[in-house]
């Protein structure tokens, strides 16, 4: 590498960082501040609500485990899809005695499963944490009492509702991870403005300073 060249690549960044420093700063702190004042004041909070499930396993065969844990994992994969149906929401909206439509609960509900053991995580979203306890129990109460009418089977039992929290965070929005977000992006639009700018300034100083050559030529002609 050659140390002058590098110098002065280095002094020319550094006269950059010189003559938009106060663009640089300024800009990405407004982006940030307005990210900030758009969570806190504009976006509304949700708050989630967690009840798990527990699928009790069937036919577990010593003389052929794999089999038995898959068929038992397709059986719970079958249960994520059963738990979202308009079925299960009718009777949620009926036990909450229609104050919440079975469109919004298939709307705001989240299924969660794992493949390596037999939980099913449902997990519901709403402006208000009381109602969005009382939703996601019931989601968990409906199916575990009517996955017979789906599958000839009973073995879903809840192993844990939702509680009201008296101190609970809303999930959305995350209004650190947003101003952070707006601050990063208002700072490389404003790198991309300098960009842009300087490759412009640039760009005229070589047609001026070809035009002057060019006008040069012809006066020696």
């Amino acid at each position: 590498m050659n140390p002058i060249g590098f110098y002065q690549k280095l002094i020319f960044v550094l006269k950059l960082l010189k003559r938009w420093l106060i663009l640089l700063i300024i800009f990405p702190l407004l982006c940030g501040t307005a990210a900030w004042a758009y969570s806190n004041y504009y976006v509304v909070p949700l708050f989630a609500a967690k009840s798990t499930l527990l699928v009790q396993p069937q036919n577990i065969s010593s003389q052929n485990m794999y089999n038995s844990i898959m068929g038992n994992q397709q059986l719970i994969k079958t249960y994520e899809g059963l738990i979202k149906t308009r079925t299960i929401a009718l009777d949620v909206s009926r036990r909450l005695d229609n104050k919440v439509t079975p469109e919004r609960v298939l709307e705001n509900l989240g299924v969660k499963t794992s493949n390596v053991t037999f939980l099913i995580t449902l997990t519901y979203t709403d402006t208000n944490q009381e109602r969005a306890v009382r939703v996601v129990n019931e989601v968990a109460r409906s199916f575990a009492k009517n996955v017979g009418v789906f599958v000839n089977l009973d073995n879903v039992m809840i192993v844990d509702e939702a509680v009201p929290q008296k101190d609970a965070s809303p999930v959305s929005p995350q209004i650190v991870t947003n101003t952070l977000l707006g601050f990063a992006l208002g700072l490389l639009l404003c790198i991309l403005l300098v960009v842009v700018v300087e490759a412009l300034k640039g760009l005229m100083k070589l047609l001026q300073d070809a035009e002057r050559n060019f006008k040069a030529e012809g006066r020696r002609m």
